[in-house]
């Protein structure tokens, strides 16, 4: 499995009790790919966890000065058909505009041992407004989705090219450490776009994903929310108004009257239908004043 000299770091990140059950799966799916030319590094959060950011950004660091041309972001939670990876990395060197591509991933319902045909992410999808939304999730796989445009892969399972990691790091960042956990994707999908860099599904690169937060209809999303944990839910709603205020700048009339609706909704909702969220409040504020300085020391 190791190199002299790998093209592709592999790197996972590890958490105790709630990703010890796939390791032996993952590591199953892993060592059957017919693409070699990798190497795993893995940072385990267990003891002390810096976030999803500031780790992977460690691993993408580890793979940079070891001079790899890829960087797979995967969960844990992911079980990859053997030719997966290959795939990915075939589509990358075809197309050199290409800054990451994504692999269409099915859901694994890990409980049942089952690989299903319904959609976990066929890639993240885009609307006015930053709205960010895996493409298909929850529908059966008819292929229907092959083809579809995408502004970047789920952070489940990524393959970024390093040059562009590079052009797209702010102050030796990767992924934004801002983000705790959650949506930190959309934040570089949305920023390597920015950039020039193209994403695409590679729709022949099949996995599957045990997934913890899960969208879909809004109904599905409301009682999802229900299910997870609280701290889940309080990420995933402080760093949507922080994709708000970073890109604000950016946006056109029209998608900022669509980030205007969106807070002024997502305000109502919390205000209504879940409360403990509005200390979050302050964070976000916090987060606001500070995006705000650094905006006039440029």
């Amino acid at each position: 499995m190791i190199n002299p000299q790998p093209k592709v770091f592999v790197g996972i990140i590890t958490f105790g009790a709630l990703t010890a059950p796939y390791l032996t799966w993952f590591k199953k799916s892993l060592e059957a790919q017919s693409f070699r030319n990798f190497e795993l590094i893995i940072h385990d959060n267990t003891d002390h966890n810096l976030g999803f950011s500031k780790a992977y950004n460690q691993l993408i660091e580890q793979a940079r000065s070891q001079r790899a041309d890829y960087f797979f972001v995967v969960n844990p939670d992911v079980y990859l058909k053997s030719d997966a990876l290959e795939k990915l990395v075939e589509a990358l060197e075809n197309k050199q505009d290409l800054g990451s591509v994504a692999p269409k991933l099915l859901r694994w319902n890990f409980k049942a041992n089952e690989f299903t045909d319904i959609i976990d992410s066929c890639g993240l999808g885009f609307k006015s407004g930053l709205y960010f939304f895996d493409i298909g999730q929850g529908k059966t796989d008819y292929g229907q989705y092959d083809n579809e445009k995408i502004i970047g892969p789920s952070g489940a399972a990524a393959l970024y090219r390093m040059s562009a990691l590079q052009k797209v790091a702010a102050e030796g960042q990767y992924f934004d450490e801002a983000f705790f956990m959650y949506k930190e994707d959309c934040d570089l999908a949305y920023r390597l776009n920015l950039a020039g860099f193209a994403s695409a599904l590679v729709p022949q690169a099949i996995a599957y994903h045990d997934r913890t937060a899960a969208g879909g209809s809004l109904a599905a999303r409301f009682f999802g929310r229900r299910r997870r944990s609280s701290s889940i839910n309080h990420w995933s709603f402080i760093h949507q108004y922080f994709l708000f205020i970073k890109h604000w700048r950016v946006q056109n009339p029209i998608a900022k009257i669509d980030i205007l609706i969106r807070a002024g909704f997502l305000f109502v909702y919390v205000l209504i239908l879940e409360p403990s969220l509005l200390p979050d409040y302050k964070k976000i504020y916090g987060f606001f004043n500070h995006h705000r300085f650094l905006e006039r020391q440029k």
